[in-house]
């Protein structure tokens, strides 16, 4: 079946496909949820007007081999669960490396000006022994 532009009526290839820049290999699907609490996957592809640039994104409903149904198994969510723990405790781990870096660095330049206004009292008292 061709597609048409709704703005000007050309005919939309479909020579595309959707990437997902925050992941490495993503195949978007859009999830129809049903009366009866299940849900069928379906992947969303897209087509595009070369005259004018405007974009569709579609689910092809004739192709049925595609389609993928989805249970809210258990494991499933277990998993996904223990993944996302991990990241954020790492995140967590990096986030508190970086401020006791930065704690670090600020008492580094705090002793160093320590030092620098010591010799420079030294260097007045010096100065103020000499002209005496």
């Amino acid at each position: 079946m061709k597609r048409i532009c709704p703005h000007c009526q050309h005919i939309l290839k479909d020579n595309c496909y959707i990437q997902d820049k925050g992941v490495t290999l993503s195949y978007p699907h859009l999830i129809i949820k049903e009366k009866n609490y299940k849900k069928s996957s379906h992947e969303l592809k897209s087509c595009y007007c070369p005259q004018c640039g405007y974009v569709e994104l579609y689910i092809d409903l004739n192709n049925d081999s595609k389609v993928s149904h989805i249970t809210d198994n258990p494991q499933d969510l277990f998993v996904t669960a223990k993944k996302y723990a991990q990241e954020y405790n790492q995140r967590i781990e990096k986030e508190k490396k970086e401020q006791e870096t930065k704690k670090a660095d600020q008492r580094r330049i705090l002793n160093l000006k320590k030092k620098q206004k010591l010799h420079q009292q030294r260097l007045q008292k010096k100065a103020g022994n000499q002209i005496i």
